[in-house]
């Protein structure tokens, strides 16, 4: 008997560029791109930390009100970095399953983005389901009983008995649910239909933030045999 797994990834990054209009004073002599007014601005670094700074500028703030938002100052310009989001790997192949023996495959999320922060969703087309039809591999319950896991609420998967299909997150404002690297979730089924779910997210400018994306499978001897697969879709949406 034999089993076999693959997944392929499906990566959205959902990019809105917010306009921006500023006055470009000239004449036959000159041209200020930017015009601003102010009496002083550096850059102040340490080993811990770096700050751009701009003193004096009038009005420099950010403004929202009735759907509106206004960002007022010099400092926004830096909004103009890119925004990025890249995964280390775009499929994985668990090969050969064994019956009770858990394996574990991994994958680097990164994002980069000087907005007012960002957030990444994941969620399944299906369950790992066989090629040629049939039989699934049922998303993980975690450990079950007061220890059941959801998509959106992790739970430790700890025991040898516990099957399924599941991920836990790792590193850089990872959701706070998963609290070890034994705190897994299954992921949110699009077919139920479930809302992909959120595992990493903050309300800052994130520069090359990472998270490590660890999926497990763990299957019974009741397994029928063959080549199972699905799509884990990363949705990746910045905050302005």
């Amino acid at each position: 008997m034999w089993r076999k797994s693959k997944i392929v990834f499906a990566v959205l990054a959902l990019v809105f560029v917010p306009a921006a209009w500023a006055t470009n004073m000239s004449s036959t002599n000159y041209k200020i791109i930017f015009g601003n007014l102010n009496f002083g601005g550096n850059e102040q670094t340490s080993t811990t930390y770096r700050l751009d700074i701009t003193l004096g500028q009038t009005a420099a703030q950010r403004f929202t009100r009735d759907g509106y938002v206004i960002k007022a100052g010099f400092q926004y310009i830096h909004q103009l970095t890119p925004f990025s989001f890249t995964l280390s790997d775009t499929s994985i192949d668990f090969g050969t399953l064994v019956p009770d023996t858990p394996q574990t495959q991994g994958l680097t999320a990164t994002v980069t983005h000087r907005g007012q922060g960002y957030e990444v969703k994941v969620s399944e087309n299906n369950p790992m389901r066989r090629i040629s039809g049939g039989a699934e591999i049922d998303n993980t319950a975690c450990n079950g009983g007061v220890d059941t896991c959801t998509a959106y609420s992790a739970k430790p998967w700890t025991l040898a008995g516990a099957y399924g299909f599941g991920y836990n997150a790792s590193g850089d404002d990872v959701a706070a649910d998963f609290t070890d690297n034994t705190y897994y979730r299954p992921f949110a089924n699009l077919e139920t239909p479930q809302t992909p779910a959120t595992f990493m997210s903050s309300n800052m400018a994130a520069k090359d933030r990472q998270s490590t994306v660890t999926m497990r499978i763990n299957i019974d001897g009741t397994q029928e045999a063959g080549t199972y697969q699905t799509v884990i879709n990363f949705i990746a949406v910045p905050k302005y």
